[in-house]
């Protein structure tokens, strides 16, 4: 019986552990990218270097722009081509294929379960 308890709470906790885990490890590769730039930025204006709220928040804000800017992009012919583009240039790289293509194929299978 405490064995059956333990497996069903293992299979109710696991999809959110797994996802808050892949959330926490994107958010902090967000921030990390940003940390050298704005350390910069903040020297040369002379500003004290910027705190982990100060990157998270810019982090977040710059990630939210930058997906407008891409969906933007995507709405029109230029947008696509070079989508077109990228995904074969990504394709021919021999260890960024793997990689590239099954998260592709991922996504695409996403997108047409939230569409049917």
């Amino acid at each position: 019986m405490i064995r059956r308890y333990l497996i069903a709470g293992l299979f109710t906790l696991l999809p959110l552990v797994v996802t808050l885990w892949i959330l926490r490890g994107i958010f902090n590769a967000l921030v990390g990218i940003f940390v050298e730039p704005l350390t910069w930025v903040a020297l040369k204006v002379g500003l004290p270097t910027p705190t982990f709220s100060v990157l998270a928040l810019f982090s977040a804000l710059a990630t939210l722009l930058l997906l407008l800017l891409v969906g933007a992009l995507m709405g029109n012919f230029i947008g696509r081509q070079l989508l077109t583009w990228m995904d074969e240039v990504m394709l021919h790289v021999p260890v960024v294929k793997g990689i590239y293509g099954a998260t592709k194929q991922l996504i695409n299978a996403i997108q047409s379960n939230q569409v049917n």
